[in-house]
Protein backbone atom coordinates (compact mmCIF):
# COMPACT_ATOMS: atom_id res chain seq x y z
CA UNK A 1 0.00 0.00 0.00
CA UNK A 2 1.79 3.20 -1.30
CA UNK A 3 -1.23 5.65 0.15
CA UNK A 4 -0.30 8.05 2.74
CA UNK A 5 -1.66 7.15 6.31
CA UNK A 6 -3.71 10.22 6.66
CA UNK A 7 -5.67 9.83 3.30
CA UNK A 8 -6.16 6.21 4.03
CA UNK A 9 -7.78 7.18 7.18
CA UNK A 10 -9.75 9.99 5.09
CA UNK A 11 -10.91 7.12 2.70
CA UNK A 12 -11.71 4.91 5.21
CA UNK A 13 -14.49 6.71 7.16
CA UNK A 14 -16.31 8.42 3.77
CA UNK A 15 -18.96 7.35 2.04
CA UNK A 16 -18.58 7.02 -1.42
CA UNK A 17 -20.89 7.00 -4.29
CA UNK A 18 -19.92 5.07 -7.59
CA UNK A 19 -20.32 7.67 -10.55
CA UNK A 20 -23.67 7.14 -12.25
CA UNK A 21 -22.24 7.64 -15.69
CA UNK A 22 -19.86 5.10 -16.25
CA UNK A 23 -20.69 3.13 -19.35
CA UNK A 24 -20.10 -0.90 -19.55
CA UNK A 25 -19.43 -2.44 -22.70
CA UNK A 26 -18.48 -6.36 -23.00
CA UNK A 27 -16.22 -7.23 -25.95
CA UNK A 28 -14.15 -9.81 -26.87
CA UNK A 29 -15.16 -11.82 -23.66
CA UNK A 30 -14.02 -8.94 -21.43
CA UNK A 31 -16.30 -6.23 -19.62
CA UNK A 32 -14.97 -2.85 -20.30
CA UNK A 33 -16.13 0.62 -18.16
CA UNK A 34 -15.50 3.98 -20.02
CA UNK A 35 -16.47 7.34 -18.23
CA UNK A 36 -16.51 10.39 -19.58
CA UNK A 37 -19.11 12.46 -18.49
CA UNK A 38 -19.27 16.15 -16.91
CA UNK A 39 -15.49 15.05 -14.96
CA UNK A 40 -12.33 16.82 -16.39
CA UNK A 41 -10.93 13.49 -17.04
CA UNK A 42 -11.39 10.25 -18.96
CA UNK A 43 -11.37 6.45 -17.21
CA UNK A 44 -11.64 3.58 -19.50
CA UNK A 45 -10.97 -0.14 -17.41
CA UNK A 46 -11.21 -3.60 -18.06
CA UNK A 47 -13.13 -5.14 -14.83
CA UNK A 48 -14.44 -8.73 -13.72
CA UNK A 49 -17.32 -9.35 -12.52
CA UNK A 50 -16.76 -9.58 -9.38
CA UNK A 51 -15.18 -6.08 -9.16
CA UNK A 52 -17.90 -4.53 -11.07
CA UNK A 53 -20.07 -5.93 -8.31
CA UNK A 54 -17.78 -4.76 -5.64
CA UNK A 55 -17.97 -1.08 -7.01
CA UNK A 56 -21.40 -1.17 -7.35
CA UNK A 57 -21.67 -1.62 -3.46
CA UNK A 58 -20.37 2.21 -3.36
CA UNK A 59 -24.06 3.48 -2.36
CA UNK A 60 -23.16 6.71 -0.92
CA UNK A 61 -24.53 5.38 2.81
CA UNK A 62 -21.68 2.77 3.57
CA UNK A 63 -18.76 3.76 4.39
CA UNK A 64 -15.80 2.67 2.39
CA UNK A 65 -14.44 0.61 5.48
CA UNK A 66 -18.20 -1.32 5.41
CA UNK A 67 -17.96 -2.22 2.04
CA UNK A 68 -14.23 -3.55 2.03
CA UNK A 69 -14.74 -5.74 5.54
CA UNK A 70 -17.56 -7.26 4.26
CA UNK A 71 -15.82 -7.86 1.26
CA UNK A 72 -13.09 -9.19 3.32
CA UNK A 73 -10.43 -7.55 1.59
CA UNK A 74 -7.09 -6.69 2.61
CA UNK A 75 -5.51 -3.02 2.82
CA UNK A 76 -3.89 -2.73 -0.64
CA UNK A 77 -7.38 -2.41 -1.82
CA UNK A 78 -7.11 1.17 -0.57
CA UNK A 79 -4.39 1.97 -3.52
CA UNK A 80 -7.61 0.83 -6.42
CA UNK A 81 -9.76 3.16 -4.44
CA UNK A 82 -7.60 6.10 -3.80
CA UNK A 83 -7.51 5.90 -7.69
CA UNK A 84 -10.90 6.00 -8.46
CA UNK A 85 -11.56 8.48 -5.91
CA UNK A 86 -8.59 10.81 -7.68
CA UNK A 87 -10.62 10.10 -11.22
CA UNK A 88 -14.12 10.80 -10.10
CA UNK A 89 -14.96 7.02 -10.71
CA UNK A 90 -15.81 7.18 -7.10
CA UNK A 91 -17.07 10.37 -5.60
CA UNK A 92 -18.91 11.73 -2.34
CA UNK A 93 -22.85 11.82 -2.95
CA UNK A 94 -22.91 15.66 -2.28
CA UNK A 95 -20.14 16.31 -5.71
CA UNK A 96 -22.89 18.39 -8.42
CA UNK A 97 -21.60 16.80 -11.65
CA UNK A 98 -22.12 19.49 -14.85
CA UNK A 99 -20.47 20.09 -17.72
CA UNK A 100 -17.49 23.18 -16.74
CA UNK A 101 -18.45 26.73 -17.97
CA UNK A 102 -17.96 27.83 -21.44
CA UNK A 103 -16.43 31.16 -21.25
CA UNK A 104 -15.29 31.91 -24.85
CA UNK A 105 -17.76 32.98 -27.40
CA UNK A 106 -17.07 31.40 -30.67
CA UNK A 107 -18.22 33.29 -33.83
CA UNK A 108 -17.05 31.05 -37.46
CA UNK A 109 -17.59 33.12 -40.57
CA UNK A 110 -17.72 31.17 -44.18
CA UNK A 111 -16.83 34.53 -45.95
CA UNK A 112 -17.43 32.76 -49.60
CA UNK A 113 -18.22 29.75 -51.38
CA UNK A 114 -15.23 30.28 -54.12
CA UNK A 115 -12.36 28.81 -54.02
CA UNK A 116 -8.47 28.89 -55.87
CA UNK A 117 -8.12 24.67 -56.24
CA UNK A 118 -10.78 22.04 -57.75
CA UNK A 119 -11.07 19.10 -55.10
CA UNK A 120 -11.99 16.01 -56.38
CA UNK A 121 -14.19 15.19 -53.89
CA UNK A 122 -15.03 19.22 -51.99
CA UNK A 123 -18.66 18.88 -50.22
CA UNK A 124 -19.56 21.89 -51.05
CA UNK A 125 -18.64 21.47 -55.31
CA UNK A 126 -16.54 24.93 -54.35
CA UNK A 127 -16.18 26.60 -58.07
CA UNK A 128 -19.24 25.22 -60.05
CA UNK A 129 -22.06 27.25 -58.47
CA UNK A 130 -22.46 31.19 -58.39
CA UNK A 131 -19.31 33.11 -56.78
CA UNK A 132 -20.61 34.19 -53.29
CA UNK A 133 -18.86 36.65 -50.85
CA UNK A 134 -20.27 37.84 -47.26
CA UNK A 135 -21.03 41.23 -46.94
CA UNK A 136 -19.31 42.69 -44.53
CA UNK A 137 -22.47 44.99 -43.47
CA UNK A 138 -23.97 41.64 -42.61
CA UNK A 139 -21.19 40.46 -40.86
CA UNK A 140 -21.00 43.13 -38.61
CA UNK A 141 -24.52 43.43 -37.82
CA UNK A 142 -24.14 39.94 -36.58
CA UNK A 143 -20.65 40.81 -34.33
CA UNK A 144 -22.68 43.74 -33.07
CA UNK A 145 -25.75 41.30 -31.68
CA UNK A 146 -23.46 38.82 -30.65
CA UNK A 147 -21.03 41.21 -29.04
CA UNK A 148 -23.86 43.57 -27.79
CA UNK A 149 -25.64 40.37 -25.72
CA UNK A 150 -22.83 38.20 -24.41
CA UNK A 151 -23.72 36.38 -21.30
CA UNK A 152 -21.50 37.64 -18.28
CA UNK A 153 -19.25 34.25 -18.04
CA UNK A 154 -17.82 35.22 -21.75
CA UNK A 155 -14.18 36.21 -20.64
CA UNK A 156 -12.72 35.97 -24.50
CA UNK A 157 -13.90 35.91 -28.26
CA UNK A 158 -12.37 33.51 -30.64
CA UNK A 159 -13.03 33.96 -34.29
CA UNK A 160 -12.46 31.36 -37.33
CA UNK A 161 -12.60 31.75 -40.81
CA UNK A 162 -14.24 28.40 -42.24
CA UNK A 163 -14.79 27.06 -46.05
CA UNK A 164 -17.38 25.96 -48.04
CA UNK A 165 -14.74 27.75 -50.39
CA UNK A 166 -11.16 29.27 -49.50
CA UNK A 167 -11.67 31.73 -47.00
CA UNK A 168 -8.32 33.31 -47.92
CA UNK A 169 -9.90 34.35 -51.12
CA UNK A 170 -12.06 36.88 -49.37
CA UNK A 171 -8.89 38.41 -47.56
CA UNK A 172 -9.65 42.22 -47.33
CA UNK A 173 -12.75 40.97 -45.93
CA UNK A 174 -11.24 38.92 -43.39
CA UNK A 175 -9.16 41.59 -42.12
CA UNK A 176 -12.34 43.69 -41.98
CA UNK A 177 -14.22 41.05 -39.74
CA UNK A 178 -11.25 40.66 -37.89
CA UNK A 179 -10.44 44.34 -37.07
CA UNK A 180 -14.42 44.60 -36.55
CA UNK A 181 -13.78 42.44 -33.85
CA UNK A 182 -10.30 42.99 -31.82
CA UNK A 183 -11.15 46.74 -31.64
CA UNK A 184 -14.97 46.03 -30.10
CA UNK A 185 -13.48 43.49 -27.61
CA UNK A 186 -11.01 46.12 -27.02
CA UNK A 187 -13.93 48.31 -25.95
CA UNK A 188 -15.43 45.69 -23.76
CA UNK A 189 -11.60 43.95 -22.08
CA UNK A 190 -12.58 40.99 -23.66
CA UNK A 191 -9.50 38.53 -25.03
CA UNK A 192 -9.94 37.49 -28.64
CA UNK A 193 -7.97 35.16 -30.54
CA UNK A 194 -8.27 34.46 -34.21
CA UNK A 195 -7.94 30.91 -36.26
CA UNK A 196 -8.63 29.72 -39.82
CA UNK A 197 -8.94 26.56 -41.83
CA UNK A 198 -6.99 26.90 -45.30
CA UNK A 199 -5.93 25.09 -48.23
CA UNK A 200 -2.70 27.24 -47.78
CA UNK A 201 -2.22 28.07 -51.00
CA UNK A 202 -1.80 31.98 -50.09
CA UNK A 203 0.03 34.82 -51.26
CA UNK A 204 3.12 36.25 -49.00
CA UNK A 205 0.64 39.19 -47.68
CA UNK A 206 -2.09 36.61 -46.32
CA UNK A 207 1.10 34.77 -44.48
CA UNK A 208 2.39 37.89 -42.85
CA UNK A 209 -1.36 38.81 -41.81
CA UNK A 210 -1.30 35.24 -39.84
CA UNK A 211 2.05 36.06 -38.47
CA UNK A 212 1.43 39.38 -37.58
CA UNK A 213 -2.10 38.25 -35.87
CA UNK A 214 -0.66 34.80 -34.46
CA UNK A 215 -3.48 32.89 -35.95
CA UNK A 216 -3.82 29.16 -35.32
CA UNK A 217 -4.05 27.61 -38.34
CA UNK A 218 -5.38 23.99 -39.57
CA UNK A 219 -4.00 23.41 -43.02
CA UNK A 220 -5.91 20.77 -45.32
CA UNK A 221 -3.67 18.93 -47.10
CA UNK A 222 -4.06 15.07 -47.96
CA UNK A 223 -0.48 13.48 -48.06
CA UNK A 224 2.44 13.95 -49.90
CA UNK A 225 2.90 15.95 -53.09
CA UNK A 226 1.93 13.44 -55.64
CA UNK A 227 -1.11 11.98 -53.79
CA UNK A 228 -2.26 15.74 -51.99
CA UNK A 229 -2.35 17.28 -55.95
CA UNK A 230 -4.21 14.46 -57.63
CA UNK A 231 -6.78 15.26 -54.77
CA UNK A 232 -6.67 18.62 -54.39
CA UNK A 233 -5.61 20.07 -57.88
CA UNK A 234 -5.43 24.20 -58.64
CA UNK A 235 -6.83 25.85 -61.10
CA UNK A 236 -4.16 27.22 -62.26
CA UNK A 237 -1.73 24.00 -62.94
CA UNK A 238 0.30 24.62 -59.86
CA UNK A 239 1.49 22.15 -57.08
CA UNK A 240 -0.88 23.07 -54.51
CA UNK A 241 0.68 21.01 -52.20
CA UNK A 242 4.37 22.78 -52.74
CA UNK A 243 2.69 26.37 -52.12
CA UNK A 244 0.66 25.04 -48.84
CA UNK A 245 4.41 23.70 -46.84
CA UNK A 246 6.27 26.34 -48.50
CA UNK A 247 3.74 28.80 -46.39
CA UNK A 248 3.50 26.04 -42.95
CA UNK A 249 7.06 26.46 -43.15
CA UNK A 250 7.11 30.00 -43.09
CA UNK A 251 4.41 30.02 -40.73
CA UNK A 252 6.01 27.74 -37.83
CA UNK A 253 9.98 28.93 -38.65
CA UNK A 254 8.27 32.01 -36.57
CA UNK A 255 6.20 30.08 -33.62
CA UNK A 256 2.70 29.56 -35.33
CA UNK A 257 1.09 26.64 -34.41
CA UNK A 258 -0.07 24.73 -37.50
CA UNK A 259 -2.40 21.41 -37.85
CA UNK A 260 -3.08 19.75 -40.72
CA UNK A 261 -6.71 17.51 -41.71
CA UNK A 262 -6.67 15.42 -44.19
CA UNK A 263 -9.59 13.21 -46.15
CA UNK A 264 -8.75 9.93 -46.48
CA UNK A 265 -9.83 7.57 -49.78
CA UNK A 266 -8.53 4.72 -51.68
CA UNK A 267 -5.93 6.57 -53.38
CA UNK A 268 -4.18 8.08 -50.44
CA UNK A 269 -4.79 5.36 -47.99
CA UNK A 270 -1.31 3.91 -48.03
CA UNK A 271 0.77 7.24 -47.85
CA UNK A 272 -0.13 8.33 -44.68
CA UNK A 273 2.43 6.91 -42.85
CA UNK A 274 5.19 8.95 -45.89
CA UNK A 275 2.25 11.76 -44.61
CA UNK A 276 3.00 11.58 -40.53
CA UNK A 277 6.62 11.49 -41.59
CA UNK A 278 6.54 14.90 -43.82
CA UNK A 279 4.40 16.50 -41.50
CA UNK A 280 6.33 16.08 -38.12
CA UNK A 281 9.34 17.41 -39.95
CA UNK A 282 7.57 20.64 -41.12
CA UNK A 283 6.80 21.36 -36.67
CA UNK A 284 3.16 20.16 -37.39
CA UNK A 285 1.47 19.64 -34.03
CA UNK A 286 -1.82 17.64 -35.26
CA UNK A 287 -3.55 15.78 -37.85
CA UNK A 288 -6.95 15.33 -38.36
CA UNK A 289 -8.05 12.28 -40.34
CA UNK A 290 -11.73 12.18 -41.57
CA UNK A 291 -13.11 9.71 -44.24
CA UNK A 292 -14.17 10.54 -47.66
CA UNK A 293 -17.94 10.72 -47.81
CA UNK A 294 -19.98 10.95 -51.18
CA UNK A 295 -21.50 13.81 -51.08
CA UNK A 296 -21.37 17.10 -53.34
CA UNK A 297 -18.43 16.74 -55.85
CA UNK A 298 -17.25 13.30 -54.24
CA UNK A 299 -20.69 11.84 -55.57
CA UNK A 300 -18.68 11.03 -59.00
CA UNK A 301 -15.88 9.17 -57.44
CA UNK A 302 -17.66 6.70 -55.23
CA UNK A 303 -14.73 4.43 -56.85
CA UNK A 304 -12.14 6.92 -54.27
CA UNK A 305 -14.28 5.94 -50.89
CA UNK A 306 -13.33 3.24 -48.15
CA UNK A 307 -15.49 0.72 -46.44
CA UNK A 308 -15.44 1.52 -43.12
CA UNK A 309 -13.64 -1.78 -42.21
CA UNK A 310 -10.88 -0.20 -44.56
CA UNK A 311 -11.00 2.62 -43.51
CA UNK A 312 -10.78 1.77 -39.40
CA UNK A 313 -7.58 -0.65 -40.61
CA UNK A 314 -6.15 2.40 -42.09
CA UNK A 315 -6.79 5.19 -39.42
CA UNK A 316 -5.29 2.66 -36.37
CA UNK A 317 -2.28 1.61 -38.02
CA UNK A 318 -1.89 5.76 -38.81
CA UNK A 319 -3.08 6.45 -35.47
CA UNK A 320 -0.42 4.06 -33.57
CA UNK A 321 2.73 5.19 -35.91
CA UNK A 322 2.12 8.77 -35.39
CA UNK A 323 1.07 8.72 -31.61
CA UNK A 324 4.63 7.32 -31.50
CA UNK A 325 6.24 9.76 -33.21
CA UNK A 326 4.79 12.28 -31.23
CA UNK A 327 1.90 13.81 -33.15
CA UNK A 328 -1.33 13.06 -32.47
CA UNK A 329 -4.30 12.21 -34.64
CA UNK A 330 -7.61 13.59 -34.08
CA UNK A 331 -10.95 13.67 -35.81
CA UNK A 332 -14.33 11.80 -35.99
CA UNK A 333 -12.50 8.51 -34.85
CA UNK A 334 -10.96 9.60 -31.84
CA UNK A 335 -13.50 11.65 -30.13
CA UNK A 336 -14.02 9.00 -27.36
CA UNK A 337 -10.08 9.96 -26.46
CA UNK A 338 -11.53 13.61 -25.82
CA UNK A 339 -13.77 15.04 -23.84
CA UNK A 340 -17.26 14.49 -23.91
CA UNK A 341 -19.57 17.39 -24.16
CA UNK A 342 -23.25 17.93 -24.09
CA UNK A 343 -23.81 17.90 -28.15
CA UNK A 344 -21.99 15.98 -30.98
CA UNK A 345 -21.01 19.51 -32.78
CA UNK A 346 -22.85 22.86 -32.33
CA UNK A 347 -25.98 22.66 -32.65
CA UNK A 348 -26.65 26.83 -31.75
CA UNK A 349 -25.24 25.95 -28.27
CA UNK A 350 -25.51 29.14 -26.45
CA UNK A 351 -21.96 30.26 -27.03
CA UNK A 352 -21.17 29.48 -30.70
CA UNK A 353 -22.33 30.54 -33.73
CA UNK A 354 -21.63 30.46 -37.74
CA UNK A 355 -22.37 32.97 -40.57
CA UNK A 356 -22.91 31.60 -44.08
CA UNK A 357 -21.63 33.50 -46.90
CA UNK A 358 -24.97 35.05 -47.47
CA UNK A 359 -25.32 36.30 -44.10
CA UNK A 360 -27.35 32.98 -42.77
CA UNK A 361 -26.65 31.14 -38.87
CA UNK A 362 -25.84 27.48 -40.05
CA UNK A 363 -24.28 24.94 -37.48
CA UNK A 364 -22.15 23.11 -39.99
CA UNK A 365 -20.33 24.18 -43.40
CA UNK A 366 -21.77 21.34 -44.83
CA UNK A 367 -25.07 23.38 -44.99
CA UNK A 368 -23.91 27.10 -45.66
CA UNK A 369 -25.64 27.44 -48.99
CA UNK A 370 -29.55 28.91 -49.20
CA UNK A 371 -30.03 27.11 -52.36
CA UNK A 372 -29.15 23.66 -50.55
CA UNK A 373 -32.49 21.53 -49.75
CA UNK A 374 -31.12 20.68 -45.70
CA UNK A 375 -31.02 24.97 -45.15
CA UNK A 376 -34.37 24.87 -44.72
CA UNK A 377 -33.85 22.70 -41.78
CA UNK A 378 -30.15 23.86 -40.51
CA UNK A 379 -30.38 27.68 -41.03
CA UNK A 380 -31.18 29.16 -37.61
CA UNK A 381 -30.83 32.95 -38.33
CA UNK A 382 -30.90 35.94 -41.35
CA UNK A 383 -30.32 39.51 -41.58
CA UNK A 384 -34.05 40.70 -41.80
CA UNK A 385 -35.40 43.15 -44.44
CA UNK A 386 -35.10 45.97 -41.61
CA UNK A 387 -30.67 45.19 -40.94
CA UNK A 388 -31.87 43.20 -38.13
CA UNK A 389 -30.98 40.08 -36.69
CA UNK A 390 -33.74 37.26 -36.72
CA UNK A 391 -33.59 33.83 -35.43
CA UNK A 392 -35.63 31.08 -36.45
CA UNK A 393 -36.33 30.08 -32.71
CA UNK A 394 -38.26 26.74 -33.77
CA UNK A 395 -35.63 25.64 -36.05
CA UNK A 396 -33.21 25.96 -33.19
CA UNK A 397 -34.98 24.43 -31.13
CA UNK A 398 -35.51 21.74 -33.08
CA UNK A 399 -31.33 21.06 -33.16
CA UNK A 400 -31.04 21.45 -29.76
CA UNK A 401 -33.44 18.59 -28.58
CA UNK A 402 -31.39 16.41 -30.51
CA UNK A 403 -29.57 14.50 -27.65
CA UNK A 404 -28.83 11.57 -26.49
CA UNK A 405 -31.46 11.48 -24.16
CA UNK A 406 -33.83 11.82 -26.66
CA UNK A 407 -32.12 9.50 -29.14
CA UNK A 408 -33.19 6.48 -27.26
CA UNK A 409 -31.10 4.52 -29.50
CA UNK A 410 -27.96 6.05 -27.83
CA UNK A 411 -28.98 4.92 -23.96
CA UNK A 412 -27.09 1.54 -24.19
CA UNK A 413 -24.41 2.85 -26.11
CA UNK A 414 -20.95 3.75 -24.13
CA UNK A 415 -20.45 6.58 -26.15
CA UNK A 416 -23.06 7.49 -25.42
CA UNK A 417 -21.77 10.90 -23.72
CA UNK A 418 -19.24 11.51 -26.30
CA UNK A 419 -20.54 10.64 -30.08
CA UNK A 420 -24.15 12.55 -28.62
CA UNK A 421 -25.57 10.72 -31.74
CA UNK A 422 -22.83 11.47 -34.53
CA UNK A 423 -23.51 13.90 -36.97
CA UNK A 424 -26.52 15.47 -37.51
CA UNK A 425 -26.31 16.93 -40.99
CA UNK A 426 -24.67 13.62 -42.23
CA UNK A 427 -27.84 11.65 -40.59
CA UNK A 428 -30.33 13.83 -42.14
CA UNK A 429 -29.30 13.85 -45.46
CA UNK A 430 -29.24 10.13 -45.39
CA UNK A 431 -32.90 9.86 -43.79
CA UNK A 432 -34.64 12.88 -44.14
CA UNK A 433 -35.26 12.98 -39.75
CA UNK A 434 -33.66 14.93 -37.39
CA UNK A 435 -34.05 12.65 -34.74
CA UNK A 436 -32.11 9.93 -36.44
CA UNK A 437 -29.14 7.84 -36.14
CA UNK A 438 -26.60 6.16 -38.92
CA UNK A 439 -26.24 2.47 -37.59
CA UNK A 440 -23.07 1.85 -39.83
CA UNK A 441 -21.71 5.08 -37.94
CA UNK A 442 -22.38 3.97 -34.79
CA UNK A 443 -20.64 0.29 -35.76
CA UNK A 444 -17.98 1.78 -37.07
CA UNK A 445 -17.14 4.31 -34.18
CA UNK A 446 -18.10 1.92 -31.09
CA UNK A 447 -15.58 -0.80 -32.72
CA UNK A 448 -12.56 1.99 -33.64
CA UNK A 449 -12.93 3.87 -29.93
CA UNK A 450 -13.03 0.25 -28.31
CA UNK A 451 -9.82 -0.84 -30.15
CA UNK A 452 -8.17 2.87 -29.62
CA UNK A 453 -8.98 2.36 -25.88
CA UNK A 454 -7.51 -1.11 -25.47
CA UNK A 455 -4.38 -0.44 -27.29
CA UNK A 456 -3.42 2.69 -24.42
CA UNK A 457 -4.73 0.07 -21.33
CA UNK A 458 -1.78 -2.36 -22.60
CA UNK A 459 0.60 0.71 -23.61
CA UNK A 460 -0.16 2.95 -21.11
CA UNK A 461 3.03 5.01 -22.18
CA UNK A 462 2.22 5.71 -25.34
CA UNK A 463 -0.27 8.77 -23.59
CA UNK A 464 1.48 11.75 -23.66
CA UNK A 465 2.89 13.17 -20.13
CA UNK A 466 1.69 17.01 -20.91
CA UNK A 467 -2.18 14.65 -20.48
CA UNK A 468 -0.89 13.52 -16.88
CA UNK A 469 -2.23 9.75 -17.13
CA UNK A 470 -2.46 7.44 -14.75
CA UNK A 471 -2.53 3.82 -15.02
CA UNK A 472 -3.21 1.26 -11.79
CA UNK A 473 -3.17 -2.17 -12.06
CA UNK A 474 -5.29 -4.43 -9.64
CA UNK A 475 -4.87 -8.52 -9.23
CA UNK A 476 -4.58 -9.92 -5.88
CA UNK A 477 -3.62 -13.02 -5.81
CA UNK A 478 -6.17 -14.02 -2.60
CA UNK A 479 -8.58 -12.31 -4.70
CA UNK A 480 -8.83 -13.52 -7.83
CA UNK A 481 -12.28 -12.64 -8.56
CA UNK A 482 -11.33 -9.09 -8.29
CA UNK A 483 -9.57 -7.74 -11.32
CA UNK A 484 -9.19 -4.33 -12.88
CA UNK A 485 -6.62 -2.49 -15.29
CA UNK A 486 -7.26 1.59 -15.10
CA UNK A 487 -5.93 4.22 -17.05
CA UNK A 488 -7.13 8.00 -16.95
CA UNK A 489 -5.82 10.89 -18.24
CA UNK A 490 -6.93 14.76 -18.07
CA UNK A 491 -6.73 15.73 -22.23
CA UNK A 492 -7.06 19.30 -23.02
CA UNK A 493 -10.11 20.85 -23.66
Amino acid sequence: MSIPIQELFSLNAEKLLLNRNIKYFREDGKDYAYLNRFVPVISFMELSDGMRRFLNDFDGEQTTNEIVVRHKLDSGIFDLLSFLRRNRILHQPEFVQKYPEINTLNITFYPTNSCNLRCIYCYASAGETTPKQLDFAHAKIWIDHLLGNLSPEIMSVEVLFHGGGEPTVSFTLLKKIWNEVKKQCAEKGLHCSLRSITNGNFNRDVLEWFAEEKAGLAFSIDGTKEFNDRMRPSLDGKSSFDRAFSNIGELTSRGLKCAVRATVGRYNRDNLIAFVDTCREAGITSINLDKLYPFGRSDTIETETLTDDEYKETFIRVWDYSLRKGIPILGFSTMSLRLGRPFFCNNYEENSFAVTPEGYLSPCPEVSMLDDPAADTFFGGRINSEGKVEFFRERIKDLRERTTENLKICGECFLEYVCRGGCVVKSYRKNGELMSVEPERCDYIRGVSATLWKKLLAEPALVPERLKPEHYHYSPDNHPELFADCLAYRPAR
